[in-house]
């Protein structure tokens, strides 16, 4: 039991002394270590790390927002997932436009964080992701009409109804008819 407590001890202590180091580095050197590590391709962060890395982050706020756009390029869904979320929590409209962009080649466990990143940013959101209606990707589409119901904003009805006209996909018609239902409901 007293191994356990001083293990315990030990753990805390590091991850304090890990804290300062990370927060006393310059946002450069931070962004460089932290890019590095997440956009490898064999990216393998300890979640300790990656919680410090995120905090850090989301308090440096829109000063880190174009490098976490430029590595939302990475082929690791993993790695673009996790700065999906990041960026997610900034909530800079910036990140918005690559963070629809980047749906398209995401797999699907990728493309939840990535929604669950553009439904974080809100109203600031809509506009864009009401012009990614007329996108010829259907993924874009069946996402970007999940997303719209989730943020429950009603300037998305008019354009979901043209969509819906539009649409030749059966399960994005689904989603497009689910999300109007959803607005209408909130509209109400």
């Amino acid at each position: 039991m007293i191994e356990s407590n001083e293990q315990k001890r030990e753990e805390g202590v590091d991850k304090k002394e890990n804290n300062l180091i990370v927060d006393n580095l310059t946002t450069e050197e931070l962004l460089k270590i932290l890019i590095s590590n997440l956009t490898r391709e064999d990216s393998n962060v300890p979640s300790q790390q990656q919680k410090i890395y995120n905090s850090v982050l989301i308090k440096r706020g829109i000063e880190v927002v174009e490098p976490l756009i430029k590595a939302l390029n990475n082929n690791n869904g993993c790695v673009k997932g996790y700065i999906a979320g990041i960026l997610g929590e900034i909530q800079d409209i910036r990140a918005i436009e690559p963070l629809i962009e980047a749906l398209k080649k995401a797999p699907v466990f990728t493309q939840r964080e990535i929604n669950f990143a553009l439904i974080k940013m809100g109203i600031k959101a809509v506009e864009p992701l009401i012009e990614a209606l007329k996108s010829n990707d259907e993924c874009i589409r069946k996402n970007v009409v999940w997303i719209l119901g989730e943020i429950q904003d009603i300037r998305a009805i008019e354009p979901l109804i043209e969509a819906l006209k539009r649409e030749t996909d059966l399960n994005v018609k689904k989603d497009i008819e689910w999300a109007l239902k959803r607005l209408k409901n909130f509209k109400n």
